[in-house]
């Protein structure tokens, strides 16, 4: 089993007012939130277990998340 962590604390104060009310996780990026991009990555090469360490907004970043990865 391939594991991972994404680090995805921090308030994102560079990118304010983007992140007043979303995590830096969230943030769209084209079409989806930036978080999805390094999921898709991480499926598509083989990793089973994602782990987002997460801190400012973590109640809208696990929100979003569901149950389909482990949030700390």
């Amino acid at each position: 089993m391939k594991e991972a962590i994404i680090l995805a604390g921090g308030k994102g104060l560079r990118l304010k007012p983007l992140t007043e009310t979303i995590p830096k996780s969230l943030v769209m990026i084209k079409d989806k939130p930036l978080i999805d991009y390094q999921l898709d990555w991480l499926e598509k090469n083989g990793y089973t277990r994602i782990v987002v360490a997460c801190g400012y907004k973590h109640d809208v970043l696990k929100k979003y998340l569901g149950n389909s990865v482990f949030t700390l």
